[in-house]
């Protein structure tokens, strides 16, 4: 995600890879993903495309505070 600016490719990785893994591993990587989002701004920008799916609540939850920090 760092090496293009394709909205289509960004879009594809939250829509797509990053949605599926949330959904399975979400919970043990959580804090990571908190983390890494909070020092990139294009992370927040892929997981603006990302949806709740088979995400657990508290997962989902902290994913929708990062989206609304895309836009700070």
């Amino acid at each position: 995600m760092q090496i293009t600016d394709d909205p289509k490719i960004l879009g594809g990785l939250g829509a797509g890879h990053l949605e599926n893994f949330l959904g399975v591993q979400g919970e043990a990587y959580l804090e990571t993903i908190h983390s890494l989002a909070l020092k990139h701004r294009r992370l927040r920008e892929v997981l603006d495309d990302v949806w709740q799916g088979a995400m657990p609540k508290r997962v989902w939850h902290k994913i929708e505070i990062l989206k609304q920090k895309s836009f700070s």
